[in-house]
């Protein structure tokens, strides 16, 4: 059953058990029904149920479901719409931040609005310019690794403190984004959230190690290089993996059992594996966790 056909069904079974009945929605999962037609049904349900605040679960249930059936057509354009209606709704009724199903409706709509955004820093490279001279190869590794930087911790900006000292500071970055967005509904998305962010610092450590080396540096140069490399990459791996500690830590003080759990435990023993053994032998470190 390909994308499209599973989302229609889930269609189906959520329209019957969100009980809303009018001829609009008992087409929308007939066989002859069309795209249009579930967006119409999905519309409708939603319009219905937010008449009614003790219908909220099931209103967002729609939201959902019509973010999903976007995804599964590929039309990004017409879901991060409903996930920003999504959100809207959320702010609009002042459901807590309790990880209910509404905050859980908006939680992923959050999440999946950052996603996009996610995928192309996960994608970046370094990569060096052999038509520049020499002695420009290093500015230019280092404004593509600063680029990176302003993507996970935000553009860099100066600061005057009360001393009267200058300090620069970044903030607003998707790492901070992750958290403010995402984690301050306290749904199951968070860990998801958190382990996002901390693969980006991964991603971003691993990226720095395997930075291009400017051509022609003499023997010191090259050592310096080296050693720059490696202890910047080692600071941004070290945050990260803090991160994920103090995550796991909370998981299992609570007792959750998440697929994005088991992922930072075993990211965690791919990095510390001394530290955090697998608790089942047969367990990956690669175990996949399902998309939001």
């Amino acid at each position: 059953m390909n994308a499209v056909n599973r989302q229609r069904a889930v269609l189906a079974a959520l329209l019957i058990a969100l009980g809303v009945s009018t001829p609009v929605l008992a087409h929308a999962v007939s066989p002859a029904a069309t795209a249009a037609d579930e967006v119409t049904a999905l519309e409708a349900a939603i319009a219905t149920l937010n008449k009614d605040k003790q219908q909220s679960a099931a209103a967002f249930q729609a939201y959902e479901a019509l973010g999903a059936f976007y995804e599964a057509r590929g039309d990004r354009k017409n879901a991060n719409k409903t996930y920003t209606r999504t959100i809207a709704a959320f702010d609009k009724g002042k459901f807590q931040l309790n990880g209910g199903p509404e905050a859980t409706a908006a939680a992923r709509a959050e999440l999946m609005l950052l996603t996009p955004h996610y995928d192309a820093f996960m994608a970046t490279k370094i990569v060096p310019n052999p038509k520049l001279k020499p002695d420009k190869q290093m500015a230019f590794v280092v404004s593509q690794v600063k680029a990176m930087m302003d993507v996970v911790f935000g553009p860099e900006k100066e600061t005057v403190a009360p001393d009267g000292v200058r300090r620069t500071l970044r903030a607003n970055g998707m790492y901070d984004q992750y958290a403010a967005r995402v984690g301050k509904y306290g749904s199951k998305w968070t860990y998801l959230a958190y382990l996002n962010r901390a693969r980006m610092l991964l991603y971003l450590a691993a990226t720095i190690y395997k930075a291009p080396a400017p051509p022609d540096m003499s023997k010191d140069e090259s050592a310096a290089f080296d050693e720059f490399v490696a202890s910047f990459g080692k600071q941004v791996e070290d945050r990260a993996l803090k991160s994920l500690v103090e995550v796991l830590k909370d998981a299992d003080a609570k007792g959750v059992s998440d697929p994005a759990v088991t992922q930072i435990r075993g990211v965690l023993h791919t990095y510390l594996p001394k530290e955090f053994p697998l608790p089942d032998a047969g367990a990956s470190a690669a175990t996949p966790v399902p998309a939001p």
